[in-house]
């Protein structure tokens, strides 16, 4: 087992195989009610293999798997890594798993390309190009990974709803916030309950047929006072309509 103890660090590569782990653990203030308290970032500048049961256990940090402009990305193994550790929403499975979490939490990951843009920028205060994942803890529905969750995340769910998502991309950045590889009323639920603006006062361009309706009932299976208060917006506005770097890493047992 390798501990980090909540420190950030840089490997050229990581392989986590044969049940090994690793563990960022988490940093300042961490509770399962914390949100984005995490300091450390594990960043690997390489291949990141986690596989055979191995587990990479980052708190409530964040991860950054960078790759070269003209190399395949990992997105599809990041992804299925951590919809093993997700586990149902126990975070207790193999693969990538945070045990420092909330049930309104989730490991949140997107291109960089496609949440900073073509040209990257700074993520967790480290400099990124666009061919890099990126993972963070945070709220669930935070699609763009920027920390809250508002109308920019709504309207990423509205243009996915009711779809696969691709195979090649990041299922959060498209709304898939349980990692099921679909985007449905399960993760508008958990967008909902998380949504801290107002909300749209027309009908968002690009989504189903299906998404207003459904939006209302989200909200609406949230009962909190503000919430109730957001929801006959909605229906009032939509109503009759639709460290230092280090040497490659290898661990095994």
């Amino acid at each position: 087992m390798l501990d980090l103890g909540g420190h950030s660090q840089t490997y050229a590569s990581l392989s986590v195989d044969n049940s090994a782990q690793v563990l960022v653990r988490a940093t300042a203030g961490a509770s399962a009610s914390a949100v984005n308290a995490g300091t450390a970032v594990l960043r690997v500048n390489g291949p990141l293999v986690v596989s055979g049961g191995g587990v990479l256990n980052v708190g409530n940090n964040q991860l950054i798997v960078d790759y070269g402009s003209g190399d395949a990305s990992p997105m599809a193994s990041v992804r299925a890594a951590l919809a093993t550790g997700y586990s149902n929403g126990t975070w207790q499975g193999s693969g990538i798993n945070a045990t420092v979490i909330g049930a309104d939490r989730g490991l949140g990951y997107a291109e960089a390309g496609d949440v900073l843009g073509a040209a990257g920028g700074t993520f967790a205060g480290q400099s990124v190009d666009g061919s890099a994942v990126l993972v963070r803890y945070t709220l669930s529905g935070d699609a763009n990974l920027d920390g809250v969750v508002d109308f920019n995340d709504l309207v990423r769910l509205a243009q996915g709803y009711n779809t696969t998502v691709p195979s090649t991309g990041s299922g959060w950045y498209h709304g898939d916030f349980n990692y099921d590889g679909g985007v449905d009323f399960n993760d508008l639920v958990k967008l909902a309950q998380n949504y801290n603006s107002v909300l749209p006062a027309s009908e968002i361009a690009g989504a189903a047929e299906s998404f207003n309706a459904d939006l209302a009932a989200a909200f609406a299976s949230v009962p909190e006072p503000t919430l109730l208060g957001w929801l006959g917006l909605c229906l009032l506005t939509m109503g009759g309509r639709r460290g230092g770097r280090q040497r490659l890493l290898t661990l095994e047992r």
